[in-house]
């Protein structure tokens, strides 16, 4: 019996002083159920327990599980009245019968909104659509490989049935990789034998070392054989993964002091702005200290300590004066110790 009721009407509801069942509970006859494409309707069973003694009624709705309504099937919401002693329902759902193999699919069937008594097990079930045509697509939406992978696989899928031998076109086609250099160019006949439902086709890549990004390869299927269709999808993208990387950028060489030396070891006081350090950095160096410390018999005692960042490559000068900076000079023995970013040098010299 089919049902062709909009939301919210009741089925054979007599009047609005109809007795109503207590105690009843509503069900699926089956968690599942399954129809063939070419059969036009799917009949689903409500059972009724319980006492059964007046009218009652229950909501029963479909939803798109991989079937879609209007292409698939069509949709169905209605309440469904029983009458006083009545423990089973009919429903029909209109099936949509297509030439397209896409392979078996699923519709969602609920219960809800019980009236005269309670939802029971199972008040949710599916129903599959087997696919009676036969076609091919695709595994995926997208496929993708290493370039060090070598041999990358493409896998096709039968949809439908899959009795007997059938066969489809498969190419490869440049997107950004090139055949010849990213990949070997694929374009064969795909054959399917009795029963078999994939098949894998392997692409060869190519593992260069050139640094030159991620590539695509357009994939195709065409001319499926008598009887079958393409599904989607039927055209799709493999990706290669470049796995190299840019050569290392060589460090850059930590600065050293290259030469240093005192125009004049031993001096008098009043030469202090005349005698001078030379010294050069190479190559830069990012730190120039220096630590000036005076010997007090056996023990040094720092007089002075400068330390500078920046920029710092090629010769310099300092008189001892500038060394001292605003300190006094006193006679006797000092130590310097130049330092850059890698090493650092010792001068001495003597005030008399």
């Amino acid at each position: 019996m089919a049902l062709a009721l909009g939301a919210g009407e009741l089925l054979g509801a007599g009047s609005a002083t109809a007795r109503l069942s207590a105690g009843d509970s509503f069900s699926f006859s089956s968690s599942s159920y399954k129809v063939a494409e070419a059969a036009g309707s799917a009949e689903i069973t409500i059972l009724r327990s319980g006492p059964a003694t007046g009218e009652a009624g229950v909501h029963f709705a479909t939803a798109d599980g991989t079937a879609k309504a209007g292409s698939d099937y069509s949709a169905v919401s209605a309440d469904v009245h029983f009458a006083p002693g009545e423990t089973s329902k009919p429903v029909q759902i209109p099936i949509v019968n297509d030439s397209i193999g896409e392979g078996d699919e699923t519709v969602g069937l609920s219960l809800s909104s019980p009236s005269g008594g309670v939802l029971g097990t199972p008040s949710s079930a599916t129903l599959q659509i087997i696919d009676d045509d036969r076609g091919f697509a695709f595994a995926y939406a997208s496929f993708y490989a290493a370039e060090s992978d070598g041999t990358t696989y493409v896998t096709i899928r039968r949809l439908g049935l899959t009795t007997g031998s059938d066969s489809v076109y498969f190419a490869t086609a440049d997107g950004t990789a090139k055949a010849g250099s990213d990949y070997t160019a694929v374009s064969q006949t795909v054959t399917f034998g009795d029963g078999q439902s994939s098949q894998n086709v392997p692409i060869p890549i190519a593992d260069d070392t050139l640094v030159e990004g991620n590539k695509t390869i357009q994939l195709s299927l065409s001319n499926p054989s008598a009887g079958t269709s393409l599904s989607d999808p039927s055209a799709t993208t493999l990706t290669i993964f470049d796995d190299d990387k840019p050569p290392a950028a060589p460090a850059k060489p930590s600065g050293k002091i290259f030469s240093a030396r005192v125009t004049k070891t031993s001096l008098g006081s009043s030469e202090a702005g005349l005698v001078r350090v030379a010294y050069s950095l190479y190559p830069e160096s990012r730190l120039f200290a220096y630590v000036l410390s005076f010997r007090s018999g056996s023990t040094w005692t720092i007089v002075r300590t400068v330390r500078k960042t920046g920029s710092f490559a090629g010769p310099y000068t300092l008189t001892i004066k500038q060394l001292f900076g605003s300190k006094p000079i006193s006679s006797g023995s000092y130590r310097l110790e130049l330092s850059a970013d890698k090493n650092s040098k010792t001068l001495r010299f003597r005030v008399i």
